[in-house]
């Protein structure tokens, strides 16, 4: 008997264990909303407002890039009242196909819809042609972040028009933080326009474009950096005087070391899916002038 009530506990413990491992969407009495990734959480809580309960498909500490949800997570996404995604990683267009089919009723909500998208191409290549895939870092861009907003008060406002006047009310509020944050990153970087940064992963593409800055970046097309590349950044780093690799804790930490120690140089890490937008942007552009002042 005791071994039976042994084994059961054990059984118990694994099966917890399991779960605390999924995605966090949530059965609550509130309004559901899923968004794909944690810094879309931001948006959708600020514009929704207290009477909405706001999930993340992407669990905190996963990479995006190659997520692939589970069935029970497919099935728990269709009940929601709305989705709230990206539109642009990997995984995205076969989960709106499937979780339409599950629930054609499902209100989903491009956010990247009205963006002018950029091509996720690397800076440095030789004498090759690569596909052009869409950059799907579009939230990392003050300028972008107001269309994010834009989209989602409009879904928002669509699916719950009673609501409208209190999304309205709360859109406008973050349309003002979002353009103070923006006049404050502009007057910090003004000296600093055309200045050159490498990253590991491309994810700074957008921000770059809103603020004047070149992202050279050691991953080629999503796959790890090739010897070339990598010889042509060392060679860019001691040209313009580069000392700093910027990483996310999703990637190989190992090789961007290695890299910054080739370069004479040390790595800052970024977390460019971090829940709280606001601070995380300053944060950025802060580390970003950090890296230009050891130039």
């Amino acid at each position: 008997m005791n071994n039976f009530l042994s084994k059961f506990i054990f059984i118990i413990i694994i099966l917890t264990g399991i779960s605390g491992c999924k995605s966090e969407i949530k059965r609550t009495n509130k309004k559901q909303l899923v968004v794909s990734i944690l810094p879309l959480k931001y948006f959708a809580e600020q514009i929704a407002g207290k009477n909405f309960e706001v999930s993340v498909l992407v669990p905190p500490g996963s990479s995006a890039e190659n997520f692939e949800p589970t069935p029970r997570e497919m099935t728990d996404l269709s009940k929601c009242n709305m989705y709230i995604t990206t539109g642009n990683f990997g995984f995205d267009n076969v989960l709106m196909e499937k979780i339409s089919a599950l629930n054609p009723k499902l209100k989903i909500i491009d956010v990247s819809k009205g963006i002018q998208l950029i091509n996720s191409t690397n800076n440095i290549h030789n004498e090759k042609t690569f596909i052009n895939v869409a950059d799907p870092h579009i939230w990392l861009s003050p300028q972008m972040a107001k269309i994010i907003a834009r989209n989602i008060f409009a879904g928002l406002s669509s699916k719950f028009p009673l609501l409208k006047s209190t999304f309205y009310l709360n859109y406008q509020n973050l349309i003002s933080d979002i353009d103070s944050l923006d006049k404050t990153i502009k007057k910090s970087l003004l000296q600093y326009k055309n200045r050159k940064f490498i990253i590991y992963h491309p994810a700074l593409a957008y921000f770059a474009r809103d603020y004047g800055l070149e992202q050279f970046s050691m991953e080629v097309d999503g796959k790890e950096p090739t010897p070339q590349n990598l010889s042509n950044l060392i060679d860019l780093a001691k040209k313009e005087n580069i000392h700093v690799v910027f990483i996310q804790k999703e990637f190989d930490i190992k090789m961007a070391k290695a890299f910054a120690q080739e370069i004479n140089g040390k790595i800052i890490e970024i977390n460019v899916l971090s829940p709280n937008w606001l601070v995380n942007m300053k944060y950025i552009t802060q580390s970003l002038i950090k890296s230009f002042n050891s130039q």
